[in-house]
């Protein structure tokens, strides 16, 4: 989270203690203080299906996402591949983003892109 105000540091770090972790302030020279903060919670896979999908090994495909440089030619595969999962943050109240690295990254003929 990015917090922006003209409140003093101690007073933000004091007030965002209650729902947030400060991580860093930086005074700019209008005065003005930006807030880098981070919320703790438990990591629930469900809010991520995706991750699920390659757990168990299931190809995930996206059809009408572009996954990959449109120069990967049809049925080519890549091999540790690094992908970034997000959550619907709609349903959630707060993005989660997770990076899955190892991945096996295949453009199937017949749709954009797939991994498995």
């Amino acid at each position: 989270m990015l917090f922006y105000t003209r409140l003093p540091p101690e007073d933000i770090e004091r007030g965002l203690k209650k729902i947030c972790i400060p991580i860093q302030w930086s005074k700019l020279d209008n005065g003005d203080v930006s807030v880098v903060a981070a919320r703790h919670k438990r990591f629930d896979t469900a809010n991520i299906p995706q991750l699920n999908s390659l757990k168990d090994g299931t190809p995930i495909v996206s059809p009408g996402t572009t996954w990959v440089s449109p120069k990967m030619e049809p049925d080519e595969t890549k091999s540790n591949v690094a992908m970034l999962l997000f959550n619907d943050p709609a349903k959630t109240n707060f993005l989660e983003i997770i990076q899955v690295s190892g991945v096996k990254l295949t453009r199937n003929s017949s749709q954009p892109a797939a991994t498995t």
